[in-house]
């Protein structure tokens, strides 16, 4: 009951942790994902009762309409300067007057200016491919649960690793969900669970680039 709660509010307080939704529903967790759906039904009629069905309706027309993945505005991030992530990466790299952060003011950034129309599929392919890949650490067949807890904490790291690349209009602190990932990585080389042999030095390497790239802001 807690852990439904917490996930359907956190829904409606930052979209992207839904992507837990659909995970819980391929692992089996049928009870978590009913009270979780129950829970998102419930949060959304609470409005309704102080501002009423019709201001109610209109406010979330407005909210989906602001986190539609194929609307040009959200999909190339251009109402902030501060976003981040793999639509506001592939826009600015991709369209000549796309603008991100302040430095792009006096340093153009973009390899080419192709049309909005091209980058959006470009956009939308990069994000299915992420989707796709999912189903690498989630392995055949759906429906049974994890066989173990390390596994289901490897599973749900990558899902959250997404969030920030998958989801438009997110910020630096939204990096944060790739905290579980770098967490399985340092206790597999930690405990040895990874049999990487001669590749441990390069995955400790690339670990630590990645730890630096985080915070080159």
């Amino acid at each position: 009951l807690l852990g439904a709660l917490l996930i359907s509010t956190a829904i409606y307080t930052k979209v992207s942790p839904i992507v837990l939704l659909p995970y819980l529903l391929y692992r089996k967790e049928w009870k978590a994902s009913i009270l979780i759906v129950t829970f998102l039904a419930a949060l959304a009629a609470l409005p309704s009762i102080f501002l009423g069905w019709e201001k109610s309706l209109e406010l979330w027309q407005s909210w989906f309409q602001s986190i539609n993945p194929v609307d040009n505005n959200a999909a190339f991030d251009m109402n902030n300067n501060k976003n981040q992530g793999l639509a506001a990466w592939l826009s600015s790299l991709l369209i000549a007057e796309i603008r991100h952060a302040e430095s792009s003011v006096f340093i153009q950034r973009y390899i080419a200016d192709l049309a909005p129309d091209t980058v959006l599929k470009i956009i939308l392919t990069a994000r299915l491919s992420l989707v796709a890949f999912t189903l690498y650490f989630l392995k055949f067949p759906p429906f049974i649960k994890a066989q173990s807890k390390l596994l289901q904490f490897r599973e749900i790291s990558y899902v959250l690793l997404v969030i920030p690349l998958l989801f438009p209009q997110q910020r630096s602190y939204n990096f944060l969900f790739l905290w579980p990932a770098i967490v399985y990585i340092v206790y597999g080389l930690q405990t040895n669970v990874f049999d990487l042999k001669a590749s441990r030095r390069w995955i400790i390497a690339i670990l630590i680039f990645a730890l630096i790239v985080l915070n080159l802001e």
